[in-house]
């Protein structure tokens, strides 16, 4: 079975965030939230 996972890299090209399990349902929400709080700092 396959799984879903998905890497945020900044803009140095460092991973920021790695999410794991994904839900598909949910996970561009969670994405979205988790950049805009990236851009503030």
């Amino acid at each position: 079975m396959a799984a879903r996972n998905t890497f945020l890299i900044n803009p140095e090209g460092k991973i920021a965030r790695i999410y794991t399990k994904v839900n598909a349902e949910t996970h561009s929400e969670e994405v979205l939230k988790d950049l805009a709080i990236l851009k503030k700092s």
